[in-house]
């Protein structure tokens, strides 16, 4: 018998297929797929109207077989549905979602979540609150196409290898401690799903376990998953600083020349670069100091929805270039990472030959 994980999306519409299998998950939007899990058993379990409600939405589905016993702990009055590996697969999903958000600007969010184990009326339906909101702060359908997802399966599969490779190289008395709830992960090398990595079980975050780069992704969770659109900007400046900053300084202008620079391009498009993150790094200063936030305009939100959306396009063009270029540098050692970006401004290199040729300078 399996345990299924069948997640009900909101959206979420896609094109030019029916149904794709990527990192362990079929992504469908097609009735007759989705009717076919909904059985007389299921009905029965969750209820009739639960089960139609679901079949009228884009859904996520995951299967892992289990053995006799393991079925047996499923109790839906104690709120366990296989806890553990349920748990993991929506974390899993979750963060899966920040890759979706590389490739196309979303507003993905789950709205149900069905577990059950196949051949038996052991089934658990549970309405889940989660969302996120698009760069305007706006929830609105997104239509993604084979590409779009391939690209972020791509995406995806480079991240787990570099987070893979960062903690093959943590010292050996450094433990891992798993948690739930969270967008970072790295790929388990017993499962085939991908494990929560960053908080305890407390759910402490633990700082000494985390690059720059998860905590980057870690950042983006939180901006994604807020409306209001300060905000949603207040969260994204760390995703620049945990990359970018490396002294306590001067924090503005290190990572807006940096972002510049690294990004590239002619003088026009640095000096625009640099532009819009100075003046974000400004609107969330001003907001988080307690001051008051006026616009560039007669309507403040009309500012904010221009800088939000410039924002997140330059944070999607540096984590991409980053997971598929530059991740060695970035995870190096501070003098290192910092002699990389110093030298981006000021065109010295002075960097191990093994750290240029993962950098496309």
């Amino acid at each position: 018998m399996n345990h299924q994980v069948i997640v009900n999306l909101e959206n979420f519409l896609i094109t030019d297929f029916i149904a794709i299998e990527l990192a362990g998950f079929v992504f469908t939007d097609n009735y007759t797929i989705r009717e076919a899990y909904y059985d007389k058993l299921t009905q029965q379990a969750v209820g009739l109207v639960n089960s139609r409600h679901s079949r009228e939405a884009a859904f996520v589905w995951y299967e892992k077989r289990i053995e006799l016993q393991d079925s047996e702990l499923f109790d839906i009055d104690l709120n366990d549905p296989i806890s553990t590996n349920t748990d993991k697969v929506i974390d899993n999903l979750k963060c899966y979602f920040n890759f979706l958000w590389l490739v196309r600007d979303n507003s993905i969010g789950i709205t149900n979540i069905l577990t059950k184990i196949t051949g038996t009326t052991k089934a658990s339906f549970m309405i889940d609150s989660y969302s996120t909101s698009n760069s305007k702060g706006e929830r609105v359908d997104v239509r993604f196409t084979l590409e779009d997802l391939k690209l972020a399966n791509e995406l995806y599969v480079k991240y787990n290898t570099i987070l893979n490779d960062s903690i093959k190289k943590m010292p050996t008395d450094l433990k891992i401690k798993e948690g739930r709830d969270v967008s970072i992960i790295y790929k388990s090398e017993n499962e085939g799903i991908v494990r929560t990595r960053g908080r305890s079980y407390n759910n402490e975050f633990n700082y000494k376990n985390t690059n720059c780069l998860e905590r980057a992704f870690h950042f983006l969770g939180i901006a994604r998953g807020e409306d209001y659109l300060i905000y949603k900007i207040a969260f994204y400046i760390p995703i620049l600083e945990c990359l970018f900053a490396t002294e306590h300084g001067e924090i503005t202008t290190q990572i807006a020349y940096r972002t510049a620079f690294y990004l590239g391009g002619d003088t026009a498009r640095k000096l625009e670069v640099d532009r819009i993150v100075r003046r974000t790094y400004n609107i969330r200063s001003r907001f988080i100091h307690g001051q008051p936030f006026n616009g560039d305009s007669k309507e403040p939100k009309t500012t904010l929805i221009y800088y939000s959306t410039e924002l997140d396009k330059i944070i999607r063009e540096v984590l991409i270039k980053i997971i598929l270029n530059d991740s060695a540098v970035f995870l190096a050692e501070k003098e290192i990472k910092e002699s990389f970006l110093n030298s981006l401004v000021f065109n010295q290199i002075n960097l191990p030959p093994t750290l240029l040729s993962n950098s496309d300078l």
